[in-house]
């Protein structure tokens, strides 16, 4: 437009000035339109970014600005889309001058402020402009990344891992039995096919037979973790929703267990079966946050019948971890049900979510059918020899997890009664 009308001015007054002005600014827009458009066809962007992270963690997404062009480049910009952040878009302005043929390296640190899920990265769009900054062109590159965000962990009480002791409580097996663990037993009759290596001769002579030494057995500590998805639990809203709730939980005991070396495993039933069988390590780990990314609830199975119909396939003495999403219908079943867990020798531990504390969102919610209180069914449980926790939603999560529940204390005149029942 000025160009246009200093030639105007020049060709009317006439001025050789206005002209020459005019000629000049012409001139400068159609050697920058082909500048920048030579440059943009010579840019490159590539991306390196985790593949993971967890909720409200950073993560650092390195760009490398390829310029394959023979001419210096001033004024770029690269505005990336990080989606995992509550404001995706990233602009990041390169503050030097590019060489020509050169590769120049930025980054910047990525938010995952939204919840658990999978998220795309990407396009990356380039802009350029001309010196002046009076042309700018620009380019879309569909360079696509994508980055699981798992739920982040929260501190937890470790629950009571079954086996992590040699031969006494472990994982398999919950009585002391014979193995070669370096803990010494005790001494038995010899039997065919006993190694002869382990004869105790000493003790043989004195006792006038043939006794072997005896050792425990080196068995691995194991935690199961039950989680209820049934679509009639589901309470809550966003990240205060029982869902949510029992997906903190489930992936800060998995990583709690990891953390310890101890083999941990996850069933649950939803509108697919979840199924994560037992391991230790930092893979396994990741398999399980995998599926508790992509996990819904919208089971149909209620939690008891899962748990009655899995019980045959727990290793005996291992820990057992029950996520009630809410007391179940079937209450005094399922307190029968884990009674008859800890009589196998196992050790379960409940985290009994209170319904009542999460707002039913839905008519369809408010409308379901009534459940027995929270402080009854926790207290039927704790006399079964259940570790129980109650998880309420209007308490921050990683308040409610390093404490057990216990049932509080009778009155004053109530305790008095019993106490003079107890002397007579």
């Amino acid at each position: 437009m000025y160009a246009s009308l200093l030639l105007s001015l020049g060709l009317l007054v006439p001025s050789p000035y206005y002209f020459g002005a005019g000629a000049s600014l012409l001139a400068y827009y159609f050697l920058s339109v082909g500048y920048v458009l030579y440059a943009i066809r010579h840019l490159d962007v590539s991306r390196r970014c985790p593949p993971n992270a967890f909720e409200e963690e950073d993560s650092t997404v390195e760009l490398r600005l390829i310029h394959s062009g023979w001419f210096p480049l001033l004024g770029v910009e690269l505005l990336d889309n990080f989606s995992p952040q509550s404001i995706s878009q990233v602009r990041l302005l390169v503050p030097e001058r590019l060489a020509p043929r050169s590769i120049y390296a930025l980054s910047y640190l990525g938010q995952c402020f939204k919840k658990r899920g999978t998220y795309d990265v990407g396009p990356i769009e380039v802009r350029i402009w001309d010196p002046l900054g009076l042309v700018r062109a620009r380019r879309v590159l569909p360079v696509y990344d994508r980055i699981v965000v798992y739920p982040a962990p929260v501190p937890v009480a470790s629950p009571a891992a079954a086996g992590s002791r040699l031969a006494v409580g472990t994982g398999v097996e919950w009585r002391v039995r014979a193995g070669l663990s370096p803990i010494y037993r005790g001494a038995r009759d010899y039997l065919p096919g006993d190694d002869p290596r382990l004869v105790h001769w000493p003790l043989s002579a004195r006792h006038g037979r043939l006794l072997v030494r005896e050792f425990d057995a080196e068995l691995h500590p194991a935690i199961t973790i039950f989680l209820d998805l049934e679509k009639a639990n589901q309470r809550g809203l966003g990240g205060c929703s029982t869902l949510e709730y029992q997906v903190k939980i489930a992936a800060s005991l998995a990583a709690d267990a990891v953390r310890r070396r101890v083999r941990v495993s996850m069933i649950g039933e939803s509108d697919r079966t979840i199924e994560v069988p037992p391991g230790s390590t930092r893979r396994h780990l990741a398999l399980v946050l995998e599926e508790l990314v992509a996990v819904k609830m919208e089971g149909s199975v209620r939690f008891f019948h899962l748990v009655r119909t899995e019980v045959h396939r727990l290793s005996r003495g291992s820990t057992v971890v029950l996520l009630l999403a809410s007391p179940p219908q079937e209450d005094e079943e399922f307190v029968d049900l884990a009674g008859r867990l800890v009589a196998r020798g196992h050790r379960v531990s409940a985290y009994l979510f209170d319904r009542e504390t999460f707002p039913a969102v839905t008519e369809a919610e408010r409308e379901r059918g009534s459940r027995p209180p929270a402080d009854d069914f926790a207290r039927a449980l704790h006399d079964q020899g259940v570790e129980v926790r109650v998880v309420s939603g209007r308490v921050p999560l990683p308040e409610q997890l390093l404490e057990r529940w216990s049932p509080p204390a009778p009155p004053a005149s109530v305790a008095a009664e019993r106490s003079r029942r107890a002397r007579w």
